[in-house]
């Protein structure tokens, strides 16, 4: 059937965020919300654009819907 993919939703952001509060790694995340750890990574690491002190999954959520949004305009903008 080949690979399944499925995106992070807002519940599993703030999992990540609980869990990497509580002192988890990212790799024990990634293990318990069963995703790829640089699926963790990424996120983590796109949040990240302000230089907060910590992940926040609000943020997180936010950065997705905007991306999401903006998707495609600029190839729409070459055609």
């Amino acid at each position: 059937m080949g690979i399944q993919y499925r995106q992070l939703t807002e519940a599993d952001r703030l999992s990540i965020e609980s869990m990497l509060l509580a002192g988890h790694t990212q790799r024990s995340v990634s293990r318990a919300l069963g995703f790829s750890p640089s699926t963790i990574s990424r996120e983590v690491r796109r949040a990240d654009t302000l230089d907060l002190p910590r992940y926040h999954a609000h943020l997180g959520q936010r950065i997705r819907g905007v991306r999401r949004k903006t998707a495609g305009q600029l190839r729409r903008k070459l055609d």
